[in-house]
This record gives structure tokens, sequence and C-alpha cells, in this order.
């Protein structure tokens, strides 16, 4: 299948077809990645908030049987004093000696007081710390009944009790008092400790009660009453951060592991910007490469329309000339027309000449534009005076304006101006631009060359009045090889060099060309010279 010149290789599309599918591709995997890690992620809180709860509930619990045992440790060493208590409840004496041993032995404990074995209290509370949940307790121990742990709530301190039984067996009559309970109140600071220590980062440990719906007991930083809140339920945002709970045995607790606010939310916009960095990335790579691909794309266009357009001068514009020379030299080798008939072959002869100037003219074309694309293309800049460097050019050129009955004028208000530029390329500029104009206009007719001085710098006009510049082609002047399609540029010919090269040779010198053109009035070129 032939492809047209305008046409994207199909190398080139399959290209751009992958290059936009793997964005498409790359979105997807970063989709499922983020899926993936935040899940993952979350899973992996849930599962440290399980191992922690378990952990600690399970120390919670041996810790709260530690104490019942060293309390009834306690009421096994000291069961003749509280035997002595009970027999005398109003004993002073006895009543401070229990509290300075329970202080030895229990540094925290908030209060102690004694029930018989019907949980009834034998020493009188006036200092009102034995509430009505601890007298629920000490009847739900006598009864057997298991004490549910839980926190009760004091003016002076909230506590948890502690209640186990003792005996004294003095061989007395069985009604007299020989047993009863041991209740001692305690600070539950060994708890606090024990969850602000256990915490894992970022997770928050309570105690919440579970036969009292959502109601918090004890916090890492204390109990309820220390929280700055009116209600000591559970909030529904708080329930949402629940991420594990266990329970707590022999106690109305559930020990229940939170997550921080924005822990997950954090976490997933950090992955959902990194992902979108990360497609970002690939959709501006994609871009680059498909305007890349595009970019070469264009230049193969461009120098297949090129190689094209350098086929079609070698075609005619070299062909033409390279046909008269041959002509001649074929006359002159193979006939004595020129012994017989000089005049005919100096004329052939002169003829052959001009076209092997013309063929100079192509080649030297090509050769500079090849040199502009290498920018292997030589600059002398010097001190001119641009006046007798544009006059000796139009005078070189006299002689071609004679052959195309055309005349030459040079006009300029100065006598000397001065610039920096090089000679050689400014003539060759001139030269082009009086080629063109001489080319176009009609027999008879004027071409001007005006100089005039500015405030910077040097302005060079070349007007001819000729047809002018199609509007179409306007755009394409100073393209290489650009050529109108009228029937007067395919009379005329040239090889559409001459004006890029005139604008490449200005450009080096940082001027300016520009021109003015109106249909069937002619057209002037303007190039502007800094001093």
């Amino acid at each position: 299948m032939r492809i047209k010149k305008n046409d994207l290789l199909p190398s080139t599309r399959w290209s751009i077809v992958y290059i936009v599918v793997i964005p498409v591709v790359v979105c997807i995997f970063a989709g499922w990645n983020a899926y993936q890690r935040i899940s993952e992620f979350e899973q992996a809180h849930y599962r440290v908030a399980k191992s922690t709860t378990e952990i600690v509930a399970s120390e919670i619990s041996k810790r709260i049987k530690d104490r019942q045992r060293s309390l009834s440790v306690f009421a096994k060493r000291e069961e003749k004093l509280l035997y002595a208590i009970s027999r005398s409840p109003d004993n002073e004496k006895l009543k401070i000696e229990l509290n300075n041993k329970i202080k030895e032995s229990f540094p925290n404990y908030f209060a102690v007081s004694l029930a018989d074995r019907e949980g009834i209290p034998i020493i009188d509370d006036f200092d009102g710390f034995v509430g009505e949940l601890c007298e629920e307790d000490l009847k739900l121990h006598a009864k057997g009944m298991p004490q549910p742990m839980r926190v009760h709530p004091n003016t002076q301190q909230y506590h948890i009790d502690i209640i186990v039984t003792w005996n004294h067996d003095d061989g007395k009559a069985k009604n007299e008092i020989n047993g009863g309970l041991l209740f001692v109140s305690f600070v539950p600071d060994f708890l606090f400790r024990l969850l602000e220590l256990s915490n894992a980062p970022r997770h928050e440990l309570m105690l919440i009660n579970n036969t009292i719906k959502d109601l918090i007991e004890i916090t890492e930083i204390g109990s309820r009453i220390i929280l700055d809140r009116n209600d000591y339920r559970l909030t529904e945002e708080e329930k949402k951060r629940i991420l594990f709970s266990s329970p707590v045995e022999n106690s109305a607790w559930d020990l229940v592991a939170f997550r921080d606010e924005t822990l997950f939310s954090e976490y997933r916009n950090y992955i959902i910007s990194f992902n979108v960095f990360l497609l970002s990335f690939f959709i501006l790579v994609s871009i680059l490469m498909v305007a890349l691909l595009l970019r070469i794309e264009k230049r193969r266009i461009s120098a297949e329309e090129t190689k094209e357009e350098m086929f079609s001068l070698f075609n005619h514009d070299l062909r033409a000339p390279l046909n008269s020379i041959f002509g001649f030299l074929e006359i002159f080798t193979a006939t004595d027309l020129c012994t017989k008939n000089p005049e005919k072959c100096k004329h052939l002869a002169n003829r052959a000449f001009d076209n092997s100037l013309v063929m100079r003219e192509i080649i030297d074309d090509i050769l500079d534009v090849q040199k502009m694309e290498a920018g292997e293309m030589s600059f002398d800049f010097g001190e001119i005076e641009i006046i007798s460097v544009i006059k000796d050019t139009v005078e070189m050129n006299e002689s071609h304006a004679q052959m195309n009955n055309v005349n030459l004028l040079v006009l300029s208000d100065e006598s000397v101006i001065y610039i920096k530029a090089d000679e050689r390329r400014i003539k060759q500029a001139i030269t082009n631009l009086l080629s063109n104009a001489i080319k176009y206009s009609p027999v008879n007719e004027t071409v001007t060359v005006s100089i005039d001085r500015e405030k910077s710098g040097v302005t060079i006009s070349v007007s001819d009045n000729g047809p002018g510049i199609e509007e179409d082609f306007q755009a394409l002047v100073f393209n290489k090889f650009a050529q109108s399609k009228s029937k007067l540029t395919r009379r005329v010919g040239g090889t559409g060099l001459g004006l890029a090269i005139v604008k490449h040779i200005i450009d080096a010198h940082k001027g300016v060309v520009t021109f003015k053109t109106d249909p069937d009035k002619g057209t002037t070129f303007i190039i502007n010279l800094e001093f």
C-alpha cells in the first residue's frame, strides 16, 4: 500500500496508540494498587488493634486477680485484727491500725470497710466513701454471686472495689461473729498507665461499660470524670472509629481500641495523591512522546516535500540549462557550424554560457541552504558603508536587468551610512531580492532600491511594479523551495531558495526582513538593520 506524504507511517500510528494506551493501563494498575494498599493498611491496623486489646484485656484481668489475691493474703494475715474490729466497731484505735496496715500494703487505696457475711457494713461510713454501688457489690459478694468489676463514681475519687472473705474461728458459739467481708476501694491509676503504655501509634484504648450501653469508664488519661465532655457515652463518630473490642474477664468492661480521626483519611489521601502524581507523570511523558513523534513525522513529511521539490528542481530548472549546454556541445563536436557560421556558433555558445551561470546559481543556492541547515554558513562582520555596497550590488545586476528590459534605480537622502555587517552576505541578500524583482517586473518598468537612515539603524527597500504576491502564498514566501503556482512564476522559473537565504542572512545580522504587496501594483521587500 502506498503511503501519502502527509499520512503517518503505520509504525508511528501504532507507537502513538501504544503511548496513549500506557496511561490507561497505568491508571487501572494505579487504581487497583491504591485499593490494595489502602485495604492492607486498614487491615494491618485492625490486626494491631485486635492483638493489643486481647493482650491488654488479659493483662487487666490478671492485675485485678493479683489485687484480689494480695487482699486475700492480707485478710488471712490480719484476721485477728479484723475479728477485733468486728467485735468492737467503735474502737478508733483498731480502725486506725487497720488503715495504717492497708496503707502500708496498698499505697493507692481509697477507702476500706468491713461487712458481715450478709454484706451489711460493720463500720459506719462517716466520710461517704462507701456508696450505693459499693454496698451493692458487698451484697452480691455475700450471696456468692460474681462481683462485676466496674468504676464507682464518687465526689472525692472515682474508684474500683476489691472484696474478699475473711474468717476467724475462736471456738465459741456459732452465733458469734467470726468472719465477714473485707472491702477496699482502689484508685484505678494502674489501669490508666497500662492503657497509656499499651497504645499503638495513633490508636486509643478505653474501657467501656458493657452493662450500660456505650458508657466510658476509663481512658488512658484517667476516669471519665476528667474528660471534657457533657455526655460520657460514645458518640456516633467515635463508634465509627472502633477497630476492635475485647471483653475483660470478671468485669463489666469491654476494652475498645479506637483509631485516630484522620488515620485512614490521611493515608488514603496520600495514596491517591501519589497515584495521581504517578499517573500525571505518565500522561505528561506520553504527551511529550506523542508530540516528539508528531514532530519527527512533521520533519519526515517536510523532508519528503523537500525531496519532491528537489526532484522537481533537478527535473526542470537544472535539466533545461543542462540540455542547452549539451545541445551546444553536441553541435560543436558533431558539426563544423563554428567554421561555417561563426556568428551562430557564438550565439549558441553565449546561450550555453548563460545557462551554465544559471546552473551555478542554482547549485550555489542549494549549497547555501545546506550550510544554513547545518549552521555552517560563515559570516565576516565588519564596519561597512552600506550605500556604496548597495550601489555596487545594483551595478553588478545591471546586465541581468538589461536582458529583461528592466531599469534599476537607487534612492537615498544620505551620502554615507556605516553599519556593522558582512559585506559579501549583504550583497548576496540584495542580489537575491533584485533578481526576484527583475524577474517579476513588466518590461520597461523600474526596480527601485531605497536606503533610509532611521534612529537605530538603516532601512533598505527593494520595490517592483510586478503582479504582487497572491494572498494564499504570502505566509510561505520565506520557506525553502516555496514557489507560487501562478503562470508567471512557472514562466520565469527559479529554485524557491532565494528568499529563504535572504531571511537567514538578515536574521544572522539580527535584522528583520518583511514585505508589502499589492495585487497588480507590485511588491516591496524591506530590510531593517541596526547600526
